[in-house]
């Protein structure tokens, strides 16, 4: 089996299942842990993958490696919520630090414009 027959392959896998081990795919093909490793390491480099401890995905799985705007827009309900109750405890003349994050951004949005306050 060709390189390009293995990526084929481990893509088509990921495409149907979402989500493949290293070992599954090393024994499907009949190669090394250590060829299945460079075949992701180059199919991610590609942008076709992402990989994990001894798997890949379509999609990352960790979601500090998401996007900004992906990030902002899960649980959006829930961090305008948080948002609005974090500055009904706001008392005038307070001084706050905002974090980063986008839960902090749907707070730093919230505040009150004409409120006495040090950011």
């Amino acid at each position: 089996m060709t390189i390009a027959e293995r990526h084929n392959f481990i893509l088509d896998q990921l495409k149907d299942r979402g989500y493949v081990k290293v070992t599954e795919l090393a024994d499907a093909l009949a190669v090394s842990l250590v060829t299945i490793r460079k075949d992701l390491k180059t199919l991610e480099a590609r942008g076709l993958l992402f990989r994990s401890h001894g798997s890949a995905s379509l999609r990352k799985v960790y979601i500090n490696e998401r996007p900004v705007d992906e990030k902002e827009a899960l649980h959006a309900q829930e961090k305008e919520s948080i948002a609005q109750r974090a500055v009904e405890l706001l008392l005038p003349n307070e001084a706050i630090i905002i974090g980063s994050g986008t839960t902090s951004l749907a707070f730093a949005r919230k505040l009150p414009t004409d409120f006495p306050l040090i950011v």
